[in-house]
């Protein structure tokens, strides 16, 4: 029994790094950042002229001295990659998929620690990133992200009917910026327990 279990982790730590390595050659990481203002008001957030009703973006942003969107992207070819083994292979195309997902948070990770000084908000420090569909965060405000960052021409990121994001390893999300990360940058400090997205 211990020889079977030994065999298949050993069978999944190398699906892991084919499909890792898969990856390495073909995506295309593209990102593209941009500072806003915004005023905080009764667990509103307003942008310029349009009014978000989020009190968890409220709460996310309320020790922020800064705030930016943010959108990102592994490209095209990693999606028509995982759709290609979704026709040949269900275990090659699962671990491409976990495997995309990985990468697109590592760069966007190295990106992060990279944004103040790209952006001009040094000594400012980025909190965790807050993306649509997190709390009560709508997904339905990924389109203004997505036009205000002008992301579909400068990265190649556009939305389908349904509103979901294409290339579908893609992100948008709003960033804040404070003098530390504070207790707004985790999910510990998120009050949806049971949120699908949560890292414990």
């Amino acid at each position: 029994m211990m020889g079977a279990a030994a065999s298949s982790d050993a069978r999944t730590a190398n699906l892991a790094n084919e499909c890792w390595q898969m990856l390495l050659d073909l995506f295309d990481f593209r990102y593209t950042a941009a500072v806003f203002s915004f005023c905080l008001s009764d667990g509103r957030v307003k942008i310029d002229d349009t009014v978000v009703e989020s009190a968890d973006l409220h709460n996310y942003l309320r020790r922020c001295e800064k705030a930016a969107f943010f959108a990102a992207t592994l490209g095209a070819a990693t999606d028509r990659l995982i759709m290609r083994y979704s026709a040949l292979s269900i275990d090659k195309a699962a671990g491409l998929h976990a495997a995309a997902t990985v990468m697109l948070e590592q760069h966007c990770d190295r990106v992060m620690s990279e944004l103040p000084g790209l952006l001009g908000l040094d000594p400012l420090l980025p909190a965790a990133r807050f993306s649509p569909g997190y709390g009560d965060f709508s997904l339905d405000f990924q389109p203004f992200i997505i036009d205000i960052l002008r992301a579909d021409k400068k990265i190649g990121i556009a939305l389908t009917e349904a509103g979901m994001l294409l290339p579908a390893k893609s992100i948008t999300a709003v960033v804040g910026f404070s003098f530390g990360t504070g207790p707004n940058s985790g999910c510990s400090q998120c009050p949806h327990s049971q949120c699908e997205f949560r890292e414990v």
